[in-house]
């Protein structure tokens, strides 16, 4: 048996420096705290929401992104 695989890229996207962007949550999956990685192109608010299955909103706030790299400390406990 021949398999042919065209595969393009593997693991977790890089962050875009002039986009927004957001990383894989690291751990996944997470028990009590994960941290997540995003990328701003300018400094401004961002806007933070975890929600359930259903689609209710459990939290919600607005961030402080500075231009780059942020991590955001999600504790759910």
């Amino acid at each position: 048996m021949e398999w042919d695989l065209d595969i393009q890229s593997v693991g977790i996207e890089e962050l875009k420096d002039n986009e927004f962007s957001v990383a894989q949550n690291g751990p996944n999956p997470f028990q009590g705290r994960t941290d997540i990685i995003f990328n701003s192109p300018k400094p401004g608010k961002v806007g933070f929401e975890v929600m359930d299955l259903s689609g209710r909103v459990l939290r919600s706030e607005v961030l402080r992104a500075a231009a780059g790299r942020n991590t955001l400390t999600f504790d759910a406990t």
